[in-house]
């Protein structure tokens, strides 16, 4: 019950930098675009780690080796005539 309390007011307490992040997107959107994906993924691993009620059985070695296969695959997709043909 503590660590659930604990992970509301993370969570509360981390909405107005997320609203900041948002308006500055907005307002700096040519030099943000490189970065949106990035705080994506960062916002999605934070809301799961945050909602957790076991943080301890998280792997981030697999989450890591997730990430890396769909940056691969992306960079195929992207970048190569038989992945965007």
């Amino acid at each position: 019950m503590k660590t659930e309390g604990k992970g509301r007011r993370l969570a509360v307490a981390l909405c107005p930098p997320l609203v900041l992040l948002c308006a500055l997107r907005v307002k700096l959107r040519s030099s943000m675009t490189r970065f949106t994906p990035l705080l994506g993924i960062v916002t999605i691993l934070g809301v799961a780690f945050l909602f957790s009620k076991n943080r301890r059985a998280i792997r981030w070695r697999i989450v890591a080796w997730g990430f890396g296969l769909q940056i691969l695959v992306a960079i195929f997709v992207l970048r190569t005539n038989v992945g965007s043909g």
